[in-house]
């Protein structure tokens, strides 16, 4: 995955004012339906249904700040009832902090500077840790955890965790406002990994997320994700809700142009996919029928 591709195409965006549900509004007058998601992170929305308010709440509260807070508590409890084929959590302000401890963690059961290093060296990124089911052609080998995705449906995720004692989990939940969170399989993996501090707000946030996801997966099914193949089968591979683009990758920047173009946008990956959100409706899909393959 280059990095530098997918900034230089998500850039083509004009300035965005206002995210609203899964639509974004420019300062141009545009409007764009949003399969991006930012990976997935923004599945329930640019805010969800009440996050917004859990964090004003807490920043009117002035718990901005990494100090203790009965959230920890609470998040991990609802980790537990989510993720119950894992025995332990910890989690931290940041994806950088997470990728240091997981890196160290698996260091310590691995006793080897590879494992401290991480697959690429030098600056640790958790993208870089971690074996991602829904990266087109990404291998498990050298990988220090799995990656787990809210809505996982499309992903054989249950081969997937046989292989990895540990997981680096992605919350449905903006990034400002997330905490980065480590699974473990048993309790006593875990108890080698460092703890560390997190802002209530983040904390909190998190919560009011999983409880969110509770009640959008229940509608976020295959009846709805469905209704998108008339319009983009012809384009785009559907596993679950996620879409990958058909096209080889050297003529993905002009699939990613020509649906920006239609108001569309689409993950600026081509091996990381685009997510269906749980609001469409036909004509904002129509528009991308036009595309030549």
């Amino acid at each position: 995955m280059d990095r530098n591709e997918g900034s230089g195409l998500l850039s083509l965006l004009p300035a965005i004012r206002r995210c609203r549900g899964y639509r974004l509004y420019a300062e141009d007058g545009r409007r764009f339906l949003d399969l991006w998601q930012d990976d997935g992170r923004g599945i329930l929305g640019a805010k969800g249904t009440g996050i917004g308010t859990v964090v004003k709440a807490e920043t009117d509260k002035g718990l901005g700040s990494p100090l203790p807070s009965v959230y920890e508590r609470r998040l991990g409890k609802a980790l537990a009832a989510a993720y119950p084929h894992y025995a332990a959590s910890r989690f931290y302000p940041d994806e950088a902090s997470a990728a240091r401890a997981l890196a160290a963690s698996a260091a310590a059961a691995a006793s080897t500077e590879t494992a401290a290093s991480g697959p690429s060296g030098g600056i640790l990124r958790v993208e870089d840790l971690v074996f991602d089911p829904a990266r087109r052609g990404a291998s498990a080998s050298g990988r220090l955890a799995l990656l787990e995705r809210p809505c996982p449906e499309g992903l054989d995720m249950d081969e997937a965790r046989k292989g990895f004692r540990l997981a680096f989990l992605r919350l449905p939940l903006a990034r400002a406002f997330s905490p980065a969170v480590l699974l473990f399989r048993e309790e006593a993996d875990a108890a080698g990994c460092d703890r560390d501090l997190v802002p209530t707000l983040e904390l909190s946030a998190a919560v009011k997320a999983f409880a969110e996801l509770a009640g959008h997966e229940a509608a976020y099914t295959e009846e709805l994700w469905k209704r998108s193949d008339r319009r983009l089968g012809r384009l785009f591979e559907r596993k679950g809700p996620r879409i990958w683009p058909r096209c080889p990758r050297e003529a993905y920047p002009d699939l990613f142009r020509a649906a920006l173009e239609r108001g569309v946008l689409l993950s600026p990956f081509w091996d990381l996919p685009s997510n269906l959100p749980a609001d469409f409706d036909d004509g904002e899909l129509k528009a991308l029928s036009d595309i030549a393959p």
